[in-house]
């Protein structure tokens, strides 16, 4: 974290510093460094470029119901200081998706008070031609 942030110190303005952490999560439990490791990484990052925007980045937070544990884990880090800026949202919907459910998830995420980017967008419509115009 600290060598790739530092070598693009002011050069870029946003950066994932852990990307799918409520998902992918095998690195760091099998290695039993789940709390501290991931917060240690956004304060490195932020060391190494105090002005950039540390985003936390996760999938199935319009679609599916983990928004609810990224509300409580970035609330807790807020509380404890951990230097993160924005939730990054990757939106991997299908096309019934309610456009009322996609309003009410981004704007629960919302209440921790970051701001939200649309990391990742896709409407996954399948292989069919016709489908996908």
């Amino acid at each position: 974290v600290v060598r790739d942030v530092g070598a693009f110190r002011g050069r870029f303005t946003t950066y994932d510093v852990w990307n799918e952490l409520l998902h992918e999560r095998r690195f760091v439990d099998e290695c039993g460094l789940w709390a501290d490791t991931v917060k240690d990484a956004f304060r490195w990052a932020h060391e190494a470029d105090p002005t950039a925007m540390l985003c936390v980045n996760e999938y199935a937070l319009i679609d599916g119901e983990d928004w609810h544990d990224l509300i409580t884990l970035v609330s807790t880090w807020l509380s404890e200081g951990v230097p993160v800026h924005c939730i990054g949202v990757q939106a991997h919907v299908k096309p019934d998706l309610a456009t009322e459910l996609i309003k009410y998830r981004l704007d629960r995420l919302a209440v921790v008070g970051l701001p939200l980017y649309i990391t990742e967008l896709d409407v996954q419509s399948g292989w069919d031609p016709v489908s996908q115009t």
